[in-house]
This record gives C-alpha cells, sequence and structure tokens, in this order.
C-alpha cells in the first residue's frame, strides 16, 4: 500500500493543497482516496479504478480522478451560489410538502433513489452538490457493488433509481434551487435479456383461488382478473374500458385506449359477459368495483371521490404483490404472466404466431420476443419426438459370409 498522504492535489485557491494517499478496498473493487476533509475528519472515498491485489498501486489515471473528488468535496459546484445549501432529506421534505397531488409511490421513488445515491457517495451532502461525474460514479459504483446476499445488482434497478432520481431534480428545479437537471437521459447499460415463463396452470389456479378465499363477495373485481386473464390485454387497457365497449357478448377494445392503437372485438364467455353486464357502471366498466374499494381495501392515503382507472389499476397490480409476498415459497406470478399465458394459449389454438398476433392486437415479432412460450404453444417435445425417431440412422446388418 502506498505511504499514507504521500501525493498532493491542487484545490484552487492561494496554491493550497491536500495530502492523500490511494487505498485499495478488495470488498468492492476499487481503489479509495484517503485524506483528511475540510471537517477535520478522515475521508476515505470510492473511486471508479478497479483493484486488484496482482497490482500495488493504481493506474495513473487515478491521481487525477483523486484531486477531482477532493476539490469537490472543498469547494463543492453550486449553480445558486447564493442558495443556501440544504440537506437532502430538507429538500424531500419540501418536495413532499409542496407536492401534495403527487402519488405516494411516486415519493417513495425519490426517497428511495437518494437512499441508493447516498450509500454509494456518503460525502455529497446535498443535491446542489451532484455533478455529471458524480452521476457516472453512482451509476458504475452502484452496479458494482454486489447485494448483501452475494447476488449481482441489476440494471434494471439502476434505471428506476435514475428515473425517480431526474423527476426528484424537477421538483427541486420548480422551487428554485437548480437550474438544470443533469439526471435527465442518463442511461443505466442494458440488462441481458431473460425470457420470463409462462405461468403454469398450477400456478394460474393458486392466484385466482387465493383471491376468491380472500374477497369470497367481490364479484366485480373476480369478473375484471377474469377478464384481465381471457382477453391477453395489458392490465392499463382493462382498467379503461368504457361500458358502451360492452355489446352483443362481446367487449370492443377501442384504440384509443390500448398501448398498440389498435381496436380488437374480443367474444366472452356467456357467463362473464352476463357478469359484466351486472357490474358495469353508467360510463366506465369498473364504477362499480371502484366505488367497493374502500369495504375491501384499507388506504392511509384514501381513495379519489370520483372514478380514476389508475386507482384500479394499483389494486389489481397490489394484489399481485400481496399474492407473492404471502407465496415466497412459489415462483414470482404478475399480472403480465397472464398476458403472456393467453398469447401462448392462443398461438397453440391457431397454429400461427401472425394470426395470433393479429387476433390479440400485438406486433408478431414482439409476440415472439417477449410472450410466447414455443415449446408449449406448438408442442415441440412431441413434435421433437417424431423427429428424433425419422431421423434415427438405420444400421443395416452385416452381411453373412459363408466359408467354401
Amino acid at each position: 500500500m502506498a505511504k499514507r498522504f504521500s501525493h498532493l492535489a491542487d484545490i484552487g485557491g492561494d496554491d493550497e493543497k491536500v495530502p492523500y494517499s490511494p487505498n485499495p478496498r478488495p470488498d468492492r473493487g476499487k481503489w479509495c482516496v484517503v485524506f483528511i476533509g475540510p471537517d477535520g475528519k478522515r475521508k476515505r472515498l470510492l473511486t471508479t479504478h478497479d483493484y486488484s491485489p496482482k497490482i500495488k498501486s493504481p493506474p495513473a489515471e487515478f491521481h487525477a480522478d483523486a484531486a477531482k473528488l477532493i476539490r469537490d468535496l472543498f469547494r463543492p459546484p453550486s449553480m445558486f451560489p447564493s442558495k443556501e445549501r440544504r440537506s437532502w432529506d430538507e429538500l424531500l421534505d419540501e418536495v413532499e410538502k409542496t407536492s401534495p397531488h403527487t402519488r405516494a409511490e411516486t415519493l417513495r421513488g425519490f426517497r428511495s433513489g437518494v437512499r441508493a445515491f447516498r450509500e454509494v457517495l456518503p460525502e455529497v451532502a446535498s443535491p446542489l452538490e451532484v455533478t455529471e461525474d458524480r452521476i457516472r460514479r453512482f451509476s458504475k459504483l452502484w452496479l458494482a457493488t454486489p447485494k448483501a446476499n452475494g447476488d449481482k445488482r441489476s440494471p434494471v434497478s439502476l434505471s428506476y433509481y435514475l428515473r425517480s432520481m431526474s423527476a426528484f431534480t424537477n421538483h427541486l428545479i420548480s422551487l428554485g434551487y437548480l437550474s438544470k437537471n443533469l439526471w435527465r437521459g442518463v442511461k443505466a447499460p442494458k440488462a441481458e435479456h431473460t425470457r420470463k415463463p409462462v405461468p403454469t396452470e398450477e400456478e394460474t389456479t393458486a392466484f385466482f383461488s387465493w383471491v376468491h378465499s380472500r374477497y369470497p363477495q367481490w364479484k366485480s373485481l373476480h369478473a375484471l382478473l377474469e377478464l384481465k386473464a381471457i382477453s391477453a390485454s395489458r392490465t392499463a387497457d382493462v382498467c379503461q374500458i368504457k361500458t358502451e365497449q360492452l355489446r352483443g357478448g362481446h367487449l370492443t377494445f377501442a384504440a384509443a385506449t390500448t398501448k398498440t392503437k389498435v381496436a380488437r372485438s374480443l367474444p366472452l364467455p356467456d357467463e362473464l359477459s352476463r357478469t359484466l353486464t351486472a357490474v358495469a357502471g353508467k360510463e366506465h366498466l369498473w364504477e362499480k368495483l371502484f366505488s367497493e374499494i374502500p369495504k375491501y381495501r384499507k388506504s392511509s392515503n384514501g381513495y379519489p371521490d370520483s372514478f380514476s382507472w389508475k386507482t384500479v389499476y394499483f389494486v389489481v397490480n397490489n394484489l399481485f404483490r400481496e399474492f407473492n409476498e404471502a407465496h415466497p415459497d412459489k415462483p414470482h406470478f404478475n399480472a403480465h404472466g397472464l398476458r403472456r399465458r393467453a398469447i401462448t394459449a392462443t398461438v397453440a389454438a391457431t397454429g400461427s404466431v401472425d394470426a395470433a398476433a393479429s387476433a390479440i392486437g400485438v406486433h408478431p415479432q414482439t409476440a415472439r420476443a417477449h410472450y410466447l412460450d414455443a415449446q408449449k404453444a406448438f408442442q415441440t417435445d412431441e413434435v421433437m419426438k417424431k423427429v428424433a425417431e425419422a431421423l434415427r440412422p438405420k444400421i443395416k446388418p452385416p452381411e453373412s459370409h459363408q466359408g467354401g
């Protein structure tokens, strides 16, 4: 290890220099810079430079980056030098107080993003001290740090934090604390694409049985979930259906209400059609369900006075989350899994991805890439058994040779 404080960082102003030393952090796989901060306390900041026990010294680029880290701590940049420097917690509280209509989930996202950022860069005491370099360091170091159980962190989670921090910063701009959103446009590395499984019939039955046992009398909720299961539609599309779309045993999805902007008509089973007609509201299909939510679901934040399809949407998604929490030993089951199940079943029934995609209102390539379990849809196990039998090499028995 290098000698303690064997280097000097020029932080500008009257030739002021700060002694520092490189220091390895094997548990994080990175080099740190160690120095005495402006508060007289020892600081140990992570850099983005990889550490290897085979190499005793950091790379040459380390020192320029170390000097910048030290300089930023001693002379933090500010877009508003005259503004009182306020802490993360103070500004989070102010954003909450001045944004009464912001959803609770959004505010929780702000706090999650700030918590992740401060976990990696605890020396950054205020949002006003965030720089582009610090955002890059946060992204790289957060991904490089393993979870408590040793698993790798996901770029998907990082992307969530980056979006949350960008949205939080927009509020700070509105309040006059910042003039520019440095988080906007920052992207996480693309995650490796893992095809999600289609839920089995046993898993699907377990979920619907759990909902029925929990809410045996909530007929409108059961109708929505059944419609979700057979329609292969996104949850948001199902929640926005208007009563006028229910006619003559069919349900028409208007192009304006679907993500793909494609209209389609869905024939309904007779029993479900009768139930939907019975629970339908004057304008929106799920008005009755919405009015029944306070009866079946308690909320500390309350519910809107008038119909909101987003409230219905959040209730549905929370049911899936609660089911998974109640069954940690079972495979994860979510609303989108029902879409994968329906698309796979439709392909199996039609024998064609293109025909199924046309009926459901999804692009064939999207169906193939994200929703289809081809092995189930085309029964490839049975097909390959037949093909394997046909392809087995035939062995001609050796000819017998009789002696003369």
